[in-house]
């Protein structure tokens, strides 16, 4: 028991009478060398054997102890799922395809394993498939829901808005700080050139900004002068 394997059970199941090993590839998905290979294999475990026909092919028969190997699988395969069953779901929902890692990772032996998997394949718990002698295995809807791998999913807590019926305070800016106070200017005391220079700073930007006015003073100037003159010819006169 503790030879056998997944990979056993399914050469045993597919071998049916009349099969040959020339032709036994194409019902595992595998070349003939690699059939031939397996067969051989299972052979020495005692579980087939070969004879050949009259047409010189070597047909494949299951031996009394290969059939008996089926009869304990199936035999097996009617009872409850227990804990170590749940352990390999596990295995293969983490990831675990190749039942030779489930072995090493649950550390049990390989006849065990060929049983348990054997009894999830029958209750549809988990499904497989081979190639070039190469069995990988998959987890079903039904397997799923038997070790709990899809999580419940939680009500977020829903978020209560209270109304108080009053606006919220609106935020104050903190005021401004105010400006020093600068100390009364005293009176300003101007010396006599500095108004002078006020005066005729004023008088020419005006007459800058109106020339006729400048001409108007000009002429009253000499009108000024002339009539000086005028004045003090008359005096000298007399």
């Amino acid at each position: 028991m503790e030879e056998l394997t997944f990979t056993d059970l399914v050469i045993l199941q597919r071998i049916e009478p009349g099969t040959v090993m020339e032709k036994f590839g194409p019902k595992i998905n595998s070349q003939f060398f690699e059939s031939a290979n397996i067969l051989a294999t299972v052979k020495q475990k005692g579980y087939i054997d070969f004879k050949t026909s009259h047409f010189g092919n070597s047909e494949v028969e299951v031996t009394q102890v290969g059939a008996r190997m089926l009869e304990v699988a199936d035999e097996k395969a009617k009872e409850a799922v227990d804990e170590l069953d749940l352990a390999i779901l596990r295995k293969i929902v983490e990831g675990y395809k190749d039942p030779d890692e489930i072995k090493n990772g649950l550390n049990i032996r390989s006849g065990d394993l060929a049983l348990r998997i054997h009894k999830l394949v029958k209750q549809d718990l988990v499904s497989y498939s081979i190639r070039n002698i190469k069995i990988s295995l998959s987890i079903t809807e039904d397997g799923f829901k038997k070790v709990g791998a899809t999580p419940k999913m939680e009500k977020t807590p829903e978020q209560h808005i209270v109304v108080t019926g009053e606006a919220p305070a609106e935020a104050v800016a903190p005021p401004e700080p105010a400006a020093p106070e600068m100390p009364p200017a005293g009176p300003v005391t101007l010396d006599s050139a500095t108004k002078r220079k006020a005066k005729m700073e004023y008088y020419m930007e005006n007459f800058r900004k109106n020339p006729m006015q400048l001409a108007v003073y000009i002429l009253g100037a000499l009108v000024v002068v002339v009539c000086i003159l005028a004045a003090i010819y008359l005096v000298l006169r007399k």
